[in-house]
């Protein structure tokens, strides 16, 4: 079934994640790491599924970064421990 949820504003983006400012929203449209449907010269939209998307590929990287953060410390251990 089509996602039915109205397109978001950059305002509304800004609050979906926790405050970022605006400055920071316009960097992730420019660099495309989330992308954005361009409705004139001043108006930018973004389709809730890509913001969901952006979002769990967020989660994604910091739970494998955390990960190998884990990963070196427990080597870092096993080498003193030796």
């Amino acid at each position: 079934m089509p996602d039915r949820r109205p397109a978001l504003t950059i305002k509304e983006i800004q609050t979906a994640l926790g405050g970022a400012s605006r400055a920071k929203v316009h960097q992730l449209l420019r660099s495309g790491e989330l992308p954005s449907i361009k409705l004139g010269p001043k108006m930018r939209r973004v389709l809730p599924q890509d913001l969901d998307d952006f979002l769990a590929r967020l989660k994604r990287e910091d739970v494998e970064r955390r990960k190998a953060a884990s990963e070196r410390r427990k080597a870092v251990i096993e080498r003193r421990a030796v």
